[in-house]
């Protein structure tokens, strides 16, 4: 959501006559334009859904993931969210390191093992 901005509309209508003040406020428009695309990347980059590569990369650097070469986007974006959900699964649970017993792994969930290993667990026995 990146605003147009005009300055010049914001002043009451006994300043907007002043040319010298139009045109002040015109050459600022462009700089205005470059802090809303900024704000609006940064809200961009606050939600793993929205995050572009820089985004990515500063979720996989929170959570200790390491990218492999080559990797797309959104098969980054993927890995993040199955962290970031097994971690908050973790806690909910009451484990506010993130461990969890990988024993407690409901029958079914193929993929929900590999999660709470990526997690921190370690494996029964080990």
């Amino acid at each position: 959501m990146i605003r147009e901005t005009d300055l010049v509309s914001y002043l009451p209508p006994f300043l907007a006559e002043y040319r010298e003040i139009n045109e002040a406020l015109s050459a600022e428009d462009p700089e205005f334009g470059l802090v809303w695309k900024a704000a609006d990347k940064a809200l961009k980059n606050e939600f793993i859904a929205t995050a572009d590569e820089y985004g990515i990369s500063r979720f996989e650097k929170m959570l200790g993931i390491f990218p492999m070469p080559g990797e797309s986007t959104e098969t980054r974006r993927q890995r993040v969210q199955l962290k970031w959900l097994a971690l908050h699964l973790a806690q909910a649970a009451g484990n506010p390191g993130g461990r969890t017993w990988a024993g407690r792994v409901p029958a079914g969930l193929s993929r929900g093992r590999d999660i709470l290993y990526e997690a921190g667990a370690s494996e029964p026995g080990r």
